[in-house]
């Protein structure tokens, strides 16, 4: 039997709060004959990519935590997504995998193809639609990672433009002002009156 890999939250509960420790086993309650995602099996996966894919459709745990199980008793298979079985201790922590969109949305196209039989009829435009997708969704990770770094530059540069406005207008404030004293100084000149 290969590794077997379980993800818990950050405080060791999985779903329906059960909670694990390090070393202890756990066992399952309920009959046997119940679905893979009651209390009557624990679950883990093959793979820690398996487990990354089917968190958000199962336990929907955000910020998990991954670890190697151990595992003893009767098993279910649910269909290669995931395994059941009446008995599991978690043994060691692992590096949990984030999947990227890119990732996610070629994992998508891949299923579908798998299961469209006509592949090879695929027109020019459905093959263009499906790499537009993946390259849209290149741009988007690259937006979430590289973003908030290029709006602070951003609010950093205008901030700056906005001081050097703010600079010139007031030089310009005080050019008009000291236009306005010449001219009233040569109006006053003429007029024989003298500045106070």
């Amino acid at each position: 039997m290969g590794k077997r890999y379980k993800l818990t939250n950050q405080d060791l509960i999985t779903y329906n709060g059960l909670i694990w420790k390090v070393g202890e086993w756990v066992k399952a309650k309920g009959s046997e004959d119940e679905p893979i995602c009651s209390l009557s099996w624990l679950r883990c996966y093959d793979s820690l990519e398996i487990a990354a894919l089917m968190n958000p459709i199962q336990a929907d745990i955000l910020n998990p935590r991954a670890w190697i199980v151990e595992t003893r008793g009767k098993s279910k298979n649910d269909n290669d997504l995931g395994l059941g079985y009446r008995e599991m201790k978690i043994v060691k922590e692992v590096e949990p995998i984030q999947l990227t969109s890119e990732q996610r949305v070629k994992i998508v196209i891949l299923v579908a193809l798998e299961v469209y039989s006509e592949v090879f009829l695929l027109s020019g435009q459905e093959i263009g639609l499906m790499v537009k997708t993946v390259r849209r969704c290149r741009r988007l990770e690259w937006r979430r990672k590289h973003g908030q770094q290029r709006r602070r530059r951003r609010g950093e540069k205008s901030r700056e433009r906005q001081r050097r406005r703010q600079r010139g207008q007031r030089g310009q404030r005080r050019g008009q002002q000291k236009k306005r004293r010449e001219r009233r100084g040569q109006r006053h000149g003429r007029l024989g009156l003298r500045r106070r």
